[in-house]
């Protein structure tokens, strides 16, 4: 993994871990499924500045006084991306199928993590992080190392008709199928999205883990068509 070689706490939580999501169950059991998790890693829920996701593209540059934001109640920042320089505050981002994207910049030890569905996919969120990096903390997009966590593959994300169909810069990552469905390459619009902006390709990983297929994570695709019940796993990124 791209970031295993530096002082970091990167971690996704699995269904072993329980909901960590306030929505999807009770609000105790979140949270010490939160805490419980965080330990494993040797990291605290009261480091944590929990995003509450909005599928749009605002990005907000996480500061200590965001420390122990919606890591135990309904105050979570409102926000599609985190950046950070803050040392021991971790940032923690719930996902179910949309792409949990981690950057990090081992020049200027700054770091971000990213929501990627593909509301934000089209508003070209992936780029605009790394845009966000280079002007407002001068880094340079080849020295970024970046993760992209467990998120729904092309071979689970099929719809008829979708939506992605009426937008042309889709068209790539679009196949279709002889069911009728079509394929939509989520990761692939997002890595090229971050080659484009001037990230170097072999400083891009990907999960192997396709959450719609995976029995091991919470999947809200596969939660509507078996009507199991729904819940979030969590990322967690923050630096040493």
């Amino acid at each position: 993994m791209v970031l295993k070689e530096y002082s970091f706490v990167y971690a996704t939580s699995n269904i072993r871990d329980g909901n960590m999501d306030f929505r999807f169950g009770e609000r105790e059991e979140a949270v010490e499924n939160r805490r419980r998790f965080l330990t494993k890693h040797d990291a605290r829920l009261e480091d944590c500045a929990v995003m509450q996701v909005e599928y749009g593209e605002r990005i907000v540059v996480v500061e200590e006084k965001f420390r122990g934001k919606g890591a135990f109640d309904g105050s979570a920042v409102p926000a599609e991306a985190f950046i950070t320089r803050e040392k021991n505050l971790v940032l923690f981002l719930l996902t179910a199928d949309c792409l949990p994207i981690a950057y990090y910049d081992p020049v200027r030890h700054i770091a971000a993590l990213a929501h990627l569905g593909w509301q934000p996919s089209t508003k070209r969120l992936a780029s605009k992080v790394v845009k966000a990096l280079k002007n407002n903390f001068s880094s340079n997009p080849n020295d970024l190392k970046i993760f992209i966590g467990p998120g729904i593959h092309k071979e689970s994300y099929r719809f008829a008709n979708p939506t992605q169909k009426n937008i042309p810069e889709w068209s790539p990552y679009l196949h279709d199928l002889p069911s009728g469905e079509t394929e939509i390459d989520l990761v692939g619009y997002n890595v090229e999205e971050l080659k484009r902006a001037g990230v170097v390709e072999a400083n891009i990983a990907v999960s192997p883990v396709d959450t719609a297929a995976s029995s091991e994570h919470f999947s809200h695709y596969r939660s509507v068509r078996t009507e199991e019940p729904e819940g979030r796993f969590a990322t967690v990124l923050g630096m040493r």
